[in-house]
């Protein structure tokens, strides 16, 4: 079990969290689940959702699997019908689901941009567009929560397609904050720094020595490491909690203050 604050008001309400089944998303499943919502993990693995579901539920959380490709209206409608048909109601949605993409604009192909932006704009405006729809409808208000990324606000070379996808989240989310607002529905993104998930390792490994750059990664933050997702989910059952009932709107950095950092952020603080 993770430590952290208690929010007793979560007790008995109904979460979803995409790309639920590593990474962010299951430590952020783990989190609300420990809080006492019951979680519905949404992730396109089968096998992941089917053996990350088994190994929360041996730790007694309320926790249930969903296989759903956020890239498609049909999935994410589906996912969310469900969802209310079996729980009755929907309080706080992650969208979380994302992939990443590292080649330059000028090798960068039509095919491989919208792969990025249909999986990490796209699908998270599905979801969040159906879980908006589900508590404006119940009336209850609600939480819905992006995972952002630094990569909006300030990037590195080979990025675009991944930056230009989580730039579009940023302004999703502010445009769905206002919207939701009269409804009592609170919208807002964390923005995790490098974490050590399993994204984060697949981009190490295009590396000659991946263990060394996310060394060098841990480095190049002030606190002198990557983070962990545990981290990151901590902040989220913040977001969904009545400790942030005058947040929306609002994006939190976690990236272990390298966004203050006025330097290369490839490079190691020693190094400059």
């Amino acid at each position: 079990m993770t430590s952290g604050p208690r929010y007793p008001e979560l007790a008995g309400t109904v979460a979803a969290v995409s790309g639920g089944a590593s990474g962010i998303g299951e430590a952020s499943v783990r989190a609300l689940a420990e809080q006492g919502a019951t979680v519905w993990m949404l992730d396109i693995d089968s096998a992941a959702v089917e053996s990350t579901r088994a190994s929360l539920l041996a730790l007694g959380l309320d926790v249930n699997g969903i296989v759903c490709d956020v890239s498609d209206e049909a999935s994410v409608v589906a996912a969310i019908t469900r969802i209310l048909a079996e729980s009755g109601r929907l309080d706080t949605v992650h969208c979380n689901a994302a992939v990443t993409w590292t080649e330059p604009v000028s090798s960068t192909t039509l095919a491989g941009w919208k792969r990025v932006i249909d999986i990490n704009l796209t699908g998270a405006f599905l979801l969040a567009k159906e879980a908006y729809l589900a508590m404006r409808t119940a009336g209850n208000g609600g939480s819905i929560i992006f995972t952002g990324s630094p990569h909006a606000l300030r990037t590195i070379p080979e990025s675009s397609a991944y930056s230009a996808s989580k730039g579009g989240v940023a302004a999703l989310m502010k445009a769905l904050a206002i919207e939701a607002a009269p409804f009592g529905i609170r919208v807002n993104s964390v923005l995790p720094g490098a974490v050590d998930t399993p994204l984060l390792r697949s981009d190490a490994a295009l590396s000659d020595d991946p263990e060394a750059m996310i060394r060098r990664w841990g480095a190049s933050r002030p606190v002198g490491r990557i983070g962990k997702p545990d981290e990151i989910a901590s902040v989220v059952a913040f977001l969904a909690s009545e400790g942030a009932s005058y947040m929306s709107g609002s994006e939190i950095m976690v990236d272990g203050g390298l966004y203050a950092y006025l330097g290369d952020g490839m490079k190691t603080i020693d190094d400059n």
